[in-house]
């Protein structure tokens, strides 16, 4: 898909035309939040990309990557811009330090990582075997 269409509903709610996605203003904007707002979808597209690409290699090495878990912290300036995002991956499966290295280069290697223009800190939290 190289295009999503919205539009604007009533009391300022987003809704997506080519898919499921609803964001709203936050309440702290004078919204009624009962939607993610457009930066929590940021924050989405970045887990899911990270996620999404060390799949992509974990698969190709033959290593399961089920139940693993991202976090994506926003920090934001008082003028509501990013500050800082903090992206902590969690997997809790067995892992030698070369396959982790790997999967770090992949997800490093996110296209939404590579267009966000704030200080990105990545933390991997793996079970290493040995």
């Amino acid at each position: 898909m190289a295009s999503i269409k919205m539009q604007i509903e009533e009391d300022m709610r987003v809704k997506g035309l080519d898919i499921e996605a609803y964001t709203d203003v936050s309440q702290e904007w004078g919204g009624l939040g009962r939607y993610p707002s457009p930066t929590d979808y940021l924050l989405v597209s970045l887990g899911a990309c990270v996620l999404s690409l060390m799949g992509l290699k974990a698969r190709a090495m033959r290593f399961d990557l089920t139940g693993t878990q991202v976090e994506v912290e926003k920090i934001m300036t008082r003028e509501e811009r990013f500050e800082k995002l903090i992206v902590t991956v969690d997997c809790t499966r067995a892992i030698d330090r070369k396959t982790a290295e790997k999967l770090e280069r992949a997800a490093k290697g996110c296209p939404v990582h590579e267009v966000i223009s704030v200080e990105q800190e990545f933390i991997f939290r793996w079970n290493f075997s040995g």
